[in-house]
């Protein structure tokens, strides 16, 4: 990691990343903030030493999920492994931490505690949902009378019902 002997500006922000394929234990990339008080956020001194990452073997996602993977192989600590939606399902709409709002996709950080693969319990993954094509069991509702039938409705390229 690079250091500087230099004073550093209040609220000024830095990046600091080890050489090449280097990690910390804590991270591959770390932007610290001198604070008001003129102190480093978070503090530099708990991290460790540059060191060659670990190589990292993704988990399978949970068959519940229908999720799969987007790329395979082995990634090396901190690398990022995106998975996706399988055909006919979808997490448009789902909100959890590991989904990308704008591509829906999930990315899971590789890390590792000593040499195995941290995995998130099968309850932490999100859940894609089937992509319906229509809507099923419509609504009787007493003193309603169906005005018109067969409508469809598309808003922005979807199908309301």
């Amino acid at each position: 990691m690079a250091s500087t002997t230099d004073p550093v500006a209040v609220m000024s922000s830095y990046t600091l990343s080890c050489p090449s394929s280097g990690v910390t234990d804590n991270f591959k990339t770390v932007s610290i903030r001198c604070g008001y008080d003129g102190a480093f956020e978070p503090a530099p001194a708990a991290f460790t030493a540059c060191r060659v990452a670990q190589d990292c073997l993704p988990p399978d996602p949970p068959a519940a999920t229908n999720l799969e993977k987007i790329t395979s192989g082995t990634l090396k600590e901190f690398d990022v492994q995106g998975y996706r939606c399988k055909a006919g399902y979808s997490l448009r709409g789902v909100v959890h931490d590991m989904v990308d709002p704008a591509t829906s996709d999930v990315a899971l950080t590789c890390t590792l505690s000593g040499a195995a693969v941290v995995v998130p319990a099968d309850s932490a993954w999100p859940v894609c949902l089937e992509v319906k094509t229509n809507c099923t069991n419509f609504p009787a509702l007493t003193g309603m009378v169906q005005l018109q039938s067969n409508v469809t409705k598309v808003r922005r390229g979807r199908q309301l019902c």
